[in-house]
């Protein structure tokens, strides 16, 4: 048989039926470049071409429309959001700690010069909305005797109030002034804008840790030459419950303006400086050098009472007295040059009209350098210092009074923490109390101070500050200064001083842990 596959060639058999279609011209063969012979392109081909490329731009267009589909439609997510517990802390027992009695280096033979030994005692007012006021003494760890008061409430409301200061006056040898000073909550940062180091001037640094548990303090000295470096002022171990008493000259000599800053990790520590002057023979007052407000590009010094400047003048027989001039006292903690404005203004009682008008003091502060400010030249009379600077600073001022006989004290005012709506004020037992409010808000503030059934109210206009006669060892409760700040003079013929009015910490709120 004939293989079929094979049908369509000539066959030499003429007998044979011929099967095969008659042959069309075939078209002459296309060749590529190179010469090589190329399929003839038939229709049938063509057309599975055509298919094959429609077949290709419709899975393009397919995958398009799946692509357009996965960006545009949302995918599905799966999210787990991690476990929680809210935890609200059981409240900390409420804390003030007062600087404790004057000191001295040595006793009175002169011996034991390093060590600082107390003089008298101090008298504390303190008193709480609620709860049970205990008072114990900071033990001191180098063996000295225990200055620190460390005044505690137990069994009190977390929203309760406590308040405390301290007074006490001294005439003993080289000892002669009344200083005051408020009794106030532990921090883990606190500037001191006060003191000196030059001769005569004894400046003592008491740190008290009232915690639980150990704290590790660093303490750094500034003066208007910058920071001094001073050896063993790094990781100073304080035990709970005890205080650490450095003489500041010790690690800081012949500092006419310096500024301490102490740092604590571990517990909060409450640090205060205490400054006594000798001029040659001639006792020059003494004074509690507390932890102003934080830096800040708003402080407010309320209190700040400026002599008639003849008497001053007639004082100053010599250059060891020109520090009876009163002084701001401002440093930079930043590494920005500061620009400050200080506005003093006047303080009038209540109920009278403001017959003066506000001085503002331009002022220009190096970062790193205490600068210290003159304040002369003023009527004499009652004033607050408010500074606003455009970066964070830290000021104090400094005060002094003489009397007709040449008895002569001095007080360091500090920038104060404004109030909360509600405040609790304890007044320390000293000459003539006065309370003076400053109001640096755009509108008037209504004041009601409340003393057991007694009851006062006060109007403090807006940028405008008062001043109110209170009584002596009382305890009052201030309502409506929000935003305000106050503070508490005692002022008679040759002695000065002061403390400030600070509000509570915030209490114990609550926290999100995430085991």
């Amino acid at each position: 048989m004939t293989d079929p596959q094979r049908s369509h060639e000539p066959q030499d058999d003429v007998g044979d039926i011929d099967l095969t279609y008659p042959a069309t011209p075939a078209a002459p063969a296309e060749t590529t470049p190179s010469g090589a012979a190329r399929s003839p392109r038939t229709l049938k081909g063509a057309a599975i071409v055509s298919a094959r490329v429609v077949t290709g731009l419709i899975g393009v267009a397919v995958a398009a429309v799946v692509l357009a589909a996965t960006i545009l439609l949302p995918l599905p997510t799966l999210s787990l959001e991690p476990p929680a517990v809210v935890v609200t802390p059981v409240a900390a027992q409420q804390a003030r700690v007062c600087p404790g009695p004057l000191l001295r280096l040595g006793d009175d033979t002169g011996a034991q010069a390093t060590t600082a030994s107390a003089l008298g005692e101090a008298t504390i007012t303190s008193g709480a909305s609620d709860g049970d006021i205990a008072e114990t003494p900071a033990r001191d760890v180098d063996g000295g005797e225990d200055t620190g008061e460390i005044v505690a409430l137990a069994g009190s409301d977390e929203d309760a109030l406590l308040a405390a200061s301290q007074s006490q006056s001294l005439s003993s040898g080289d000892f002669v002034g009344t200083a005051a000073a408020e009794c106030l909550e532990p921090r883990d940062d606190t500037w001191l804008v006060g003191g000196a180091t030059t001769t005569g001037r004894t400046s003592i640094l008491t740190i008290v840790n009232p915690g639980e548990v150990a704290a590790r303090v660093d303490i750094t000295v500034y003066s208007d030459a910058g920071a001094v470096s001073a050896p063993g002022t790094s990781g100073i171990a304080i035990p709970a419950g005890e205080q650490r008493v450095f003489s500041l000259a010790g690690l800081a000599p012949g500092l006419s303006s310096p500024v301490v800053r102490v740092q604590s990790q571990g517990a909060l520590v409450v640090a205060t400086l205490q400054q006594s002057t000798v001029r040659t023979l001639e006792p020059g007052g003494l004074d509690f050098v507390t932890g102003p407000a934080e830096p800040s590009t708003e402080l407010s010094i309320p209190g700040v009472i400026l002599p008639d400047p003849e008497d001053i003048e007639d004082a100053i027989s010599g250059e060891d007295y020109l520090d009876l001039n009163p002084a701001i006292r401002m440093f930079v903690p930043g590494e920005a040059q500061a620009h400050a404005v200080v506005t003093m203004v006047p303080v009038t009682e209540e109920g009278e009209s403001v017959e003066e008008t506000p001085v503002d003091i331009s002022v220009t502060l190096d970062p790193g350098r205490v600068t210290e400010l003159p304040v002369g030249g003023f009527e004499p009379g009652r004033y607050v210092a408010s500074i606003a600077s455009d970066v964070p600073i830290v000021a104090g001022v400094r005060v002094a009074t003489v009397a007709s006989d040449g008895d002569n004290d001095f007080v360091w005012l500090p920038a104060t923490q404004p109030l909360d709506d509600t405040a609790l004020l304890a007044v320390a037992r000293g000459a003539n109390p006065v309370l003076t409010l400053h109001n640096p808000g755009d509108e008037d503030a209504d004041v009601v101070l409340t003393r057991g059934d007694a009851e006062a109210a006060v109007t403090v206009e807006a940028g405008s500050a008062v001043f109110v006669e209170v009584a002596q060892g009382g305890v009052y409760t201030l309502e409506g200064v929000d935003g305000m700040h106050a503070s508490v003079g005692y002022l008679s013929a040759g002695t000065i001083t002061a403390h400030s009015v600070s509000p509570r910490a915030p209490s114990s709120s609550p926290i999100v842990v995430y085991p």
